[in-house]
């Protein structure tokens, strides 16, 4: 328990703090340098099972962006407030809305084996 408390905090300190706007200019900044940028959006439910190699996989990530309440409610308790409530799906839309309009390459991802683009039924 205490090591998967210290992976949490871990990954919660890396968390992205400043909302969307903020989360939106830093990933076009590195963009607009060139730089290949992995967005992660964790939520509580991959924090509370982050083994060794998950916890790896989300600190490889350049940017970390809190998925929901659990993950706002876990910085909070660990002394890392999050400025607004976000969600890992609504930054995705902002960044591929504006991506295209830009013409900005974006290659969205998703965990679950349903295709990010497919809508929920």
């Amino acid at each position: 328990m205490i090591i998967l408390l210290k992976r949490i905090r871990i990954i919660i300190k890396k968390i992205y703090h400043n909302g969307y706007d903020g989360a939106l200019e830093e990933c076009f900044r590195r963009i607009g340098k060139g730089e290949k940028t992995a967005v992660f959006t964790p939520n509580a439910e991959m924090l509370c099972k982050a083994s060794k190699e998950s916890a790896e996989l989300l600190l490889s990530a350049n940017m970390l962006f809190p998925d929901g309440v659990g993950v706002h409610i876990a910085a909070m308790m660990m002394g890392y407030p999050i400025s607004e409530r976000t969600c890992g799906i609504d930054l995705a839309q902002r960044i591929l809305k504006r991506s295209a309009a830009e013409g900005t390459g974006c290659a969205p991802c998703a965990a679950s084996p349903r295709p990010a683009c497919q809508p929920y039924s």
